[in-house]
């Protein structure tokens, strides 16, 4: 299929790869009709999306707080990172970026998994495969940027485009509002991403007490690296690393805090950040919350030449954000996170996006774990209402 579309839509054709699937379970005409009369919303992004996104609820006759729809981050004015798109290397290539040995955003990307040999078993098909992710590269994937010279089809460039998904805001009887996918997705498939306001971990904890801390997701993509790679080689002694399941999930970035939590600044000690999530009252409220033991590490990475607290970073989408803020926990998830470095290199500011774990049917409700630790917080109990068959009773 690849090759006849280079033959018959190559020049100004979008036609890609990723709006074609061959399995038998994925449906290309399926499409879930639901009454108008429950529609709320005709279009939560208000246009900005290339589809559009409508609000269904049929339980009662709220709506989702009002929220600026974003299609990318914004950085606030106390953020100081280079996006310069100029100062990025791009590759050279003229072949849509099938050579993954001579693309050299393809080689970033290959470079990390160098270092875990034993994790990734399999390092020459790392990465997407036909502009889909079947597997979570937890050292990050470094797309096509806008000083390449290839073309914006080309096969390394997906998080970076418009959504294709059809999506729809709906409200749950027992988890407030979630998404859910109108149309079947096939396994791997990029669905969107997880945007709001960057700002810096000092400033958004000094705003904690005020907002209780709801919809701020920490960008810790170095300390998530750094603390595998520290367990890997303490433990390499002991623990046979190729022994890990093909489901595992890491945490890759998204870290949560939540109302009440105290906050300390990440160190190199930092160690056992769990993600996690509360649903109150009914509402869909995404904070975050930091647990830590101390652990004292021998191993000093790049997370130690690091110094200032402001040179972490986190993302609040509270009152600026996209449809990736309201995703509910499960699990049993169907889509997996994925850190991913477009307009900058810059380790601190990753784009984070959500991959489909499996074929999803039209209709399903889109899910990810949020990694609790059940006894985590203590005098505190959260029952899951995921409805899974491996549900694990409670979050915390």
């Amino acid at each position: 299929m690849y090759n006849y579309l280079k033959l018959t839509s190559y020049g100004d054709s979008q036609m890609t790869m990723d709006l074609f699937s061959f399995h038998c379970s994925i449906n290309p005409l399926s499409l879930v009709s639901v009454p108008e009369a429950f529609i709320r919303v005709q279009d939560i992004s208000y246009e900005m999306e290339f589809k559009s996104i409508s609000v269904f609820n049929s339980l009662n006759d709220s709506v989702p707080d009002h929220v600026k729809y974003i299609t990318k981050s914004i950085l606030s004015p106390n953020v100081d990172l280079n996006i310069d798109s100029k100062s990025l290397c791009g590759c050279d290539c003229t072949d849509n970026c099938e050579d993954k040995n001579k693309c050299s955003c393809w080689q970033l990307t290959n470079e990390g998994p160098k270092n875990f040999p034993g994790y990734f078993k399999d390092r020459d098909n790392i990465g997407y495969s036909f502009k889909r992710l079947y597997k979570q590269v937890f050292t990050g994937i470094y797309e096509c940027n806008a000083s390449c010279k290839c073309k914006k089809t080309c096969l390394n460039r997906v998080v970076q485009e418009p959504l294709k998904t059809s999506l729809q805001l709906f409200f749950t009887k027992k988890k407030g509002w979630g998404v859910r996918t109108l149309a079947d997705i096939p396994k791997g498939s990029f669905v969107c991403t997880y945007l709001g306001v960057v700002r810096t971990e000092k400033d958004a904890d000094a705003d904690l007490l005020s907002n209780w801390g709801e919809y701020l997701a920490d960008l810790n993509f170095i300390v998530t690296a750094e603390e595998y790679k520290d367990g890997y080689e303490s433990s390499a002694e002991y623990v046979d690393p190729t022994s890990s399941s093909d489901d595992e999930e890491l945490n890759l970035g998204l870290a949560i805090k939540s109302k009440g939590s105290k906050f300390k600044s990440r160190r190199p000690s930092r160690k056992n950040l769990q993600n996690t999530n509360t649903k109150i009252d009914g509402k869909h409220e995404l904070s975050k919350l930091n647990i830590q033991q101390k652990v004292e590490s021998k191993i000093t990475f790049l997370q130690g030449y690091i110094e200032k607290e402001d040179d972490f970073y986190t993302l609040d989408s509270k009152v600026c954000g996209n449809i990736g803020r309201y995703f509910n926990h499960s699990c049993n998830p169907n889509i997996f996170l994925q850190n991913v470095f477009i307009d900058t290199h810059d380790l601190r500011l990753p784009w984070v996006g959500y991959f489909a774990k499996s074929n999803i049917p039209a209709g399903t409700e889109l899910t990810w774990d949020y990694n609790y630790m059940v006894g985590s917080v203590k005098d505190k109990i959260l029952m899951c209402h995921c409805g899974s068959k491996k549900c694990r009773g409670r979050l915390l």
